[in-house]
């Protein structure tokens, strides 16, 4: 993290929860959890963030608001990846790219999820255990110092389909609204 900072350029902005209300609608609709981040610690949401399938932890700090600006030629000459693709034509000769300089390809992980997920027939949505799920998932995430997660966190823990997310959204939104740090849920 270090190395990050001294490599970051001069401020130009500081993200408010003004900045980012005009994208409140679409946050409610499809949030990526990076932009989710964004979105929350501009809205001044402090803490522990743990996404994905893998549990990463990332932290809400006042930092994560911040915007820098970047001379294109220094953030091309230090990523590699940037730098292999700038000339492609496509997505499959992009992913070539990134498989060669990465080892592997984010689109990749995810088509295998999609697959895997897939490949699973979808259980029913069940309130009360959904609920005992999430508190149960809660209590540990606290222990570990987490205090913030995105529906797709809860919903791979869960084991729930893509589908069922919207359902967990509104059952923790309607049961639990104080927990709500949108678009976060604050465990």
């Amino acid at each position: 993290m270090e190395l990050l900072h001294e490599r970051l350029e001069r401020v130009v902005h500081t993200l408010t929860a003004d900045d980012v209300a005009p994208i409140g609608p679409v946050m409610e609709w499809h949030p990526s959890e990076a932009t989710g981040m964004l979105t929350a610690a501009a809205r001044g949401v402090r803490g522990l963030c743990e996404v994905r399938d893998a549990g990463l932890t990332v932290p809400l700090t006042d930092d994560g608001a911040v915007v820098h600006e970047a001379d294109l030629d220094t953030a091309f000459r230090r990523n590699r990846l940037a730098g292999a693709i700038a000339d492609t034509i496509g997505l499959v000769e992009a992913e070539r790219h990134c498989r060669e300089v990465c080892g592997y390809s984010e689109i990749d992980y995810e088509r295998e999820k999609a697959a895997r997920s897939g490949a699973a027939p979808e259980g029913p949505f069940r309130p009360r255990a959904v609920l005992a799920g999430v508190a149960r998932f809660a209590e540990e995430a606290r222990a570990r110092g987490v205090s913030h997660t995105t529906f797709r966190r809860l919903t791979e823990v869960l084991g729930l389909s893509g589908v069922q997310r919207a359902d967990l959204r509104a059952l923790l939104i309607g049961t639990q609204p104080e927990r709500y740090d949108a678009p976060l849920w604050r465990l």
